[in-house]
């Protein structure tokens, strides 16, 4: 059965806790944490930086058991502009990470745009699922976030 996270502006907020940002680095020598821009319109959930060097995660509150599900579904874009940002990734994570790229189990990387499958058949337990974003124009686009 599938677990909706997110879907057209509609937040599973009773046991995802709700979407959330935090500043957290990208790694130990790479960008200053700091929250990113969030807006929602017509659906779409749009994170994302207007300066430079910033880093910081956007996640649903609650730790989600993953156990029972063999994918997550994405649906949107995740963009960032090679001159002037470094990453922006669907990430999984065990635990609020100090460093949101390192720390990451599951990623699904930069420049994707549509509708993807991540395999999460060998995550066991509860995780934190979210995004990472660094850079100038970096930007999270979502439409839609499902378990499957």
């Amino acid at each position: 059965m599938d677990f909706i996270l997110y879907s057209y502006g509609e937040v599973n907020g009773e046991l995802t806790g709700g979407l959330d940002s935090l500043g957290v680095p990208f790694a130990s020598s790479s960008g200053t944490a700091y929250n990113p821009l969030i807006e929602y319109n017509s659906g779409i959930m749009h994170a994302y930086y207007s300066a430079a060097s910033r880093s910081s995660i956007v996640y649903f509150q609650n730790k989600i058991d993953l156990s029972q599900y063999s994918s997550l579904f994405f649906n949107g874009k995740l963009l960032y502009n090679p001159e002037t940002s470094k990453y922006t990734k669907l990430c999984i994570w065990r635990d609020i990470p100090t460093y949101w790229n390192t720390q990451a189990v599951v990623t699904l990387q930069n420049n994707c745009e549509g509708e993807y499958e991540v395999d999460i058949s060998a995550l066991k337990g509860e995780y934190y699922v979210g995004f990472g974003l660094y850079g100038r124009y970096a930007e999270v686009y979502l439409e839609q976030l499902i378990l499957r």
